[in-house]
């Protein structure tokens, strides 16, 4: 089993966070790349189902298809939310994170944490709140 770390968090908490969801998804297919000669599957919740979506495309242009495509917490790629918490102030993004259950409330109640992570999931909101499907692929 692999696990993906976004840069901008944690151990990658230096590294700038991406923006989009083509740019995270470039830099995963590349990360995996040295895994396309065994059966991969591929898992995303929330944000990450879209990610592993648009991996798989990229894999399948290539001729290496992964095994399989787990998703969860997600709508499907071509639907839409019109949401735009990303350009939001601080505030209503830490409401936005509270109403969405994944981040411990501890967490949003600590400044000092706050100032580390708002960064990094403001990215993702803009990345998630910008993409959009495309038949054709990126």
């Amino acid at each position: 089993m692999l696990t993906i770390q976004y840069p901008g968090r944690q151990d990658r908490r230096h590294e700038p966070p991406l923006t989009t969801v083509s740019a995270l998804a470039d830099r995963i297919h590349r990360v995996l790349a040295p895994y396309h000669d065994r059966p991969l599957f591929l898992f995303g919740h929330s944000m990450g189902g879209v990610l592993g979506f648009e991996v798989a495309r990229r894999m399948e242009r290539e001729g290496r298809p992964p095994s399989g495509l787990i998703v969860s917490g997600r709508r499907a790629p071509d639907i839409y939310a019109a949401d735009n918490v990303h350009t939001r102030g601080d505030e209503a993004l830490i409401a936005e994170m509270s109403t969405l259950s994944g981040t411990d409330p501890g967490v949003l109640a600590d400044e000092e944490i706050l100032r580390m992570v708002l960064p990094a999931m403001r990215a993702d909101f803009k990345a998630i709140e910008t993409y959009r499907y495309r038949p054709d692929g990126p």
